[in-house]
Order: C-alpha cells, then sequence, then structure tokens
C-alpha cells in the first residue's frame, strides 16, 4: 500500500465517509436507539485504547442498526457485505480521528483492513458458523494499524475536499479537536 498514491485510495476516504453519513442519519432518527443509547454513555478521558474503541462503537452500532432496519442510507460494503463495510470503514476512521492519524496515513490503513477482510473471507467457506462482520472486519481493522501524527490532529472526517492540489483534506470540528 506505500506505493499507492493518496489520490489512489481516495476511493477507500470517500467509503468510510459515505458508511459515517448512514451513522449520523441513524443518529438522528427517533426510531433507531442503539447508537444514541452509546452515545450517550460517560466517557470522559478514557484510556487508550478504550477511547478508541467507544469512538468506533457509536458510529458502527448506528450505522449496523440504520441497514437491518431498513433505512433509506446507502452502505458501502467489503467482500460482498455491508456489515463487514461498516466495521471496517468506521472502525479503522475512529482510530484515525482519535489518533490524529494524516489522511494519508487513513487512506492506506483503509486499503490494508480492506485488503485483509478480503483475505479473511476468501478462507471462509461460503457458509460459516462465525460473522464475517466480527470475525473479517475486526481482522482488517486489526490489521491496518495507524499512527500518531505530529501533524496535528485529524479531527473528524466528513467529506473529500479537493482544494485543487490533488490532496485529501479533512476539516477540524471544535467538538473533536476542543478547539
Amino acid at each position: 500500500m506505500e506505493g499507492c498514491s493518496e489520490k489512489e485510495l481516495a476511493f477507500l476516504v470517500e467509503a468510510a465517509v459515505i458508511n459515517r453519513q448512514a451513522a449520523d442519519a441513524a443518529l438522528a432518527d427517533p426510531r433507531l436507539e442503539l447508537g444514541r443509547a452509546l452515545q450517550a454513555q460517560a466517557v470522559a478521558d478514557l484510556p487508550a485504547p478504550f477511547a478508541a474503541i467507544h469512538h468506533a462503537q457509536t458510529p458502527v452500532s448506528a450505522a449496523s442498526e440504520a441497514r437491518m432496519a431498513g433505512a433509506a442510507v446507502p452502505i458501502m460494503a467489503v467482500a460482498g457485505s455491508g456489515n463487514q463495510g461498516i466495521n471496517n470503514f468506521l472502525g479503522v476512521l475512529a482510530v484515525a480521528e482519535v489518533l490524529g492519524s494524516p489522511l494519508a496515513a487513513l487512506a492506506r490503513a483503509l486499503a490494508i483492513s480492506s485488503a485483509v477482510v478480503v483475505l479473511v473471507k476468501g478462507y471462509a467457506a461460503q457458509m460459516t458458523a462465525f460473522c464475517g462482520g466480527a470475525i473479517a472486519a475486526s481482522c482488517g481493522v486489526a490489521g491496518g494499524g495507524l499512527r500518531r501524527s505530529d501533524d496535528g490532529p485529524l479531527g473528524r472526517v466528513e467529506q473529500r475536499g479537493d482544494a485543487g492540489d490533488g490532496r485529501l483534506h479533512a476539516p477540524h470540528h471544535p467538538a473533536d479537536t476542543g478547539g
């Protein structure tokens, strides 16, 4: 994945944004309760890795609930599964936001995570006794690997901006950066 440019991997960040938008829609839907229940939990000052885990649980749960409840939200899948796509993209995105990883690292981590999901699914039978969203996507998220950035916090990734320089841009939000 190191040989791929940010531009070549930008579609993966866009997929994460689409799944984040599904989570946001679920959090705004009064009929869907799981994501909001997790979001309401007091988690101030959680140590690593628990902050990243909680930051991932809310959108993953919300987007999964929206999908399973039949909400009219698009979901980007991995290896043919929407729930695997939700876990894969939103899990890595949440960790990147907590660590303050740069967008280039996020894009590479999403590529590695997605490749691991496809690899695990390739070794699994068509019918399995395990949940691909829990096993394959979780292996992918773990394999994605991110590092903390000294370039400042990533903030919440909402859209792929194009400032004419061919790079990905993430807006910084006061709620996510404390500023």
